[in-house]
């Protein structure tokens, strides 16, 4: 019975990523260096499923093992997002969400109007910005590299703040960190293992997605409550 009890969906498609993220990693004699954060990043992107602030805590840490992987890969946008923006975020993020607690995650809100398109300005100034850099730095994929880290700092802002919106954010970052992945494997097949791991991480958000919606909408029937009770 007890082993029944972990028997799920969810753990069952962790084990199989791992294996299958392993299984690459041999095959194309893959650094272990590049293949570690991966595994850690299993445990983070399941937590985010559950929307477990714990997530940030662990993922702020890992964060700084990516930058050095993505440097060794030649993604300096990346590298500087997870080093730069990523950790020090996710950390901010977990004392955040835990000073303003909800079970395990944090109180949820929606962008107004007026911050979305601030939002949208500062995105399309820093995309040419960043643009700008990257050509000089001669990165090998500049603008989906440009695009992936921009939306990545974007989503980890609004879930920092607790906007709602992060999580739609991080499944678009997600579907462009796969197509600049599939890029990548085309060139160095040991990037396999990011591919795999991508792949595996729009399953944890569509299961974040469901639950973050269903979290707000719990918080404002809770809040309803409240006010007409008052």
């Amino acid at each position: 019975m007890m082993l029944k009890k972990y028997i799920t969906a969810k753990n069952i498609i962790i084990a199989v990523t791992f294996c299958l993220i392993l299984a690459s990693g041999i095959l194309t004699r893959q650094n272990p260096l590049f293949m570690i954060p991966l595994f850690v990043s299993l445990g983070v992107m399941a937590l985010q499923a559950d929307v477990n602030r714990t997530a940030y805590l662990i993922g702020g840490i890992n964060a700084c093992i990516y930058g050095i992987v993505y440097i060794c890969m030649g993604l300096y946008a990346s590298a500087a997002s997870a080093l730069l923006f990523s950790s020090p975020l996710q950390l901010v993020t977990f004392l955040n969400w835990k000073r303003k607690a909800y079970g395990k995650a944090t109180i949820f809100k929606k962008l107004t109007m007026k911050a979305r398109i601030i939002l949208a300005s500062c995105a399309v100034l820093g995309f040419f910005i960043q643009q700008f850099v990257l050509t000089q730095l001669g990165s090998d994929y500049a603008i989906l590299d440009n695009i992936a880290s921009l939306v990545g700092i974007a989503s980890s802002i609004l879930s920092l703040l607790g906007y709602i919106e992060y999580i739609y954010l991080q499944i678009l970052g997600t579907v462009l960190t796969i197509a600049l992945n599939v890029q990548v494997t085309m060139t160095n097949p040991a990037h396999s293992t990011y591919l795999i791991y991508s792949l595996y991480c729009i399953y944890c958000l569509v299961l974040a997605f469901s639950n973050v919606r269903k979290l707000y909408k719990e918080q404002q029937e809770a809040a309803k409550n409240r006010l007409s009770g008052a």
